[in-house]
């Protein structure tokens, strides 16, 4: 996320999966808060291979990408971008990954990359820590059974995230997992792909979120420090 010290209007990068209104070209692509319709390609990728999650670290946007035929989903890479040019690096081949991640946030206070996603094969979503030399995942923590669809991180070190079961906002501790749930955010949220990020230059937590009552804008957003 650049900031602007001329407004109070943010501008948001991420990546578009999908927009049944008035987007052709998928892939990076920016909005400003205060107009998140009006969505603008950056960087157009192959439809192919899209992005399951992402973050902004370091000057770079982390993505894990994963190969889809409209229907099943299938771990691909994880790739670093550069989005000034648009080059896209493969960092580490993810196709023996057992799942997707579901989000990504870039821990600024101790250089970490985390993320979480759910292992079907032990009903537990993880968190993990993400090595960005070599894509190579540790588990930090396990968070629970529940199924989370967001992650973001503050400036000071603070994960959050926001679970399917009940659509609450909950505080996540980076070295054991443990969630502390903080209060319903008023939406009835569904499993699909969706995103967090903080604006760290005024705490506001912002959400590219999904839920069941029709809106099917697939974003993943960045907290871009500059």
């Amino acid at each position: 996320m650049t900031i602007s010290a001329q407004t109070d209007s943010r501008d948001v990068y991420g990546w578009l999966r999908y927009d049944d209104y008035n987007q052709d070209e998928y892939g990076i692509c920016k909005f400003k808060t205060d107009a998140a319709d009006d969505i603008q390609p950056v960087w157009p990728y192959d439809q192919a291979r899209v992005a399951c999650a992402g973050a902004f670290a370091e000057g770079f946007y982390y993505v894990y990408l994963y190969e889809t035929d409209g229907y099943n989903a299938t771990p691909y890479s994880f790739n670093r971008i550069d989005l000034s040019t648009g080059e896209s690096t493969q960092v580490a081949d993810y196709r023996g990954m057992p799942f997707l991640f579901q989000d990504m946030t870039y821990d600024y206070s101790t250089q970490t990359m985390y993320a979480i996603g759910y292992d079907e094969s032990v009903y537990t979503t993880l968190l993990l820590k993400v090595n960005l030399t070599t894509g190579e995942t540790t588990i930090a923590g396990k968070i629970g059974e529940s199924k989370y669809v967001a992650l973001a991180c503050s400036y000071e070190g603070q994960l959050y995230a926001i679970d399917v079961d009940y659509g609450d906002l909950w505080s996540i501790d980076k070295f054991t997992g443990a969630a502390t749930d903080i209060g319903y955010t008023g939406e009835r949220v569904s499993e699909d792909l969706q995103s967090m990020e903080f604006d760290h230059e005024t705490n506001t937590l912002y959400w590219a979120g999904y839920n069941f009552l029709g809106n099917d804008r697939y974003l993943y957003g960045s907290s871009r420090r500059d």
